[in-house]
């Protein structure tokens, strides 16, 4: 009974002291990017920006009409 408890309490620690996996060196994000063209109103861009918003995107310019979007994949 007493070599029955030294044999588990070895297995016990050996498990313990095998190492163990390391970390993953955590990844950058990646991202997912849509531009829209220039709208012939300005309630229609409106309209496409709260649109794109409603489904994950995130504006990130605007230039002269175009607008670019970008979201998590």
């Amino acid at each position: 009974m007493i070599l029955m408890g030294i044999l588990l309490g070895c297995a016990g620690s050996a498990a313990m002291s095998s190492p163990t996996t390391a970390q993953a060196e955590p990844r950058p994000p990646v991202w997912e990017h849509m531009c829209m063209g220039p709208s012939m109103k300005m309630s229609g861009v409106n309209d496409d920006v709260q649109k794109a918003g409603r489904e994950g995107w995130e504006l990130v310019t605007m230039w002269q009409g175009i607008v670019c979007f970008k979201r998590p994949v």
